[in-house]
C-alpha cells in the first residue's frame, strides 16, 4: 500500500526541512526544561549552545553545549549577539540559527523581586 501514516508523513516532512542550530537562554528552568527536550528529540535540530549563569550539574544529551555567560552583565544583549553571530558564522548557511529565550516564562520565577530577575 502506498498510503502512509501521519507519523511516517511527518518524518519524512522533518526530514526534509532544514536543520538548525538553537541558542538557548532559560533552559535550565521549567518552561525552558521542556523546549531543550523538545529541540533534542528533534532530528531537524543538530545543536543546542545553552547559555548559562553557572555550569549544570548532570549529563547533557550529545547535542547539547553549555557556554556560561554573566547575564547581569551590562554587555549582555551585546554578547548573546555576539555569540549567535558566531554560531551563523561556523554553519556558513548550512543551517539555521535560531535563538530562544525562555527566562522568566516559568511558574518559579511568577514570585522572583525585579532584582532576582535581572540577577
Amino acid at each position: 500500500s502506498n498510503q502512509k501514516t501521519f507519523s511516517e508523513k511527518g518524518s519524512q516532512m522533518e526530514a526534509a526541512a532544514s536543520m538548525f542550530r538553537v541558542v538557548l537562554i532559560g533552559g535550565t528552568g521549567q518552561v525552558g526544561g521542556a523546549v531543550l527536550k523538545q529541540l533534542v528529540e528533534s532530528k531537524r535540530c543538530s545543536e543546542v549552545l545553552m547559555l548559562v549563569r553557572r555550569n549544570v550539574d548532570g549529563e547533557l544529551a550529545s547535542k547539547v553545549k553549555t557556554e556560561v555567560v554573566d547575564t547581569a552583565s551590562e554587555d549582555f544583549g551585546k554578547r548573546v549577539a555576539e555569540i549567535v553571530r558566531r554560531m551563523r558564522d561556523e554553519s556558513a548557511g548550512r543551517e539555521d540559527v535560531k535563538s530562544v529565550s525562555c527566562v522568566g516564562v516559568g511558574s518559579g520565577s511568577a514570585n522572583w523581586t525585579e532584582e532576582q530577575l535581572v540577577a
